[in-house]
């Protein structure tokens, strides 16, 4: 027994938007199951203008002050 079922234009865009509608939530879930990154507690960071910068080298030596590091090879 042979199944002749005409698809008309709306029915197929409709299955095809569907397809797709779910593909995207699985894939979506999928990727916020996945992320357990707690980020970087201890982190810092710095934003610095380079268009203002002089050459000085004050944002180095306040940020090896902040850290505790030694002195660099070159002196500020």
């Amino acid at each position: 027994m042979k199944i002749n079922k005409k698809i008309n234009r709306r029915s197929f865009l409709k299955g095809g938007l569907a397809t797709t509608a779910a593909a995207a939530v699985l894939k979506n879930k999928d990727s916020q199951a996945a992320g357990s990154f707690e980020g970087y507690p201890d982190g810092m960071g710095v934003l610095v203008d380079l268009t203002r910068c002089v050459g000085c080298r004050s944002c180095e030596a306040a940020c090896n002050k902040e850290q505790n590091l030694p002195e660099p090879a070159k002196p500020f």
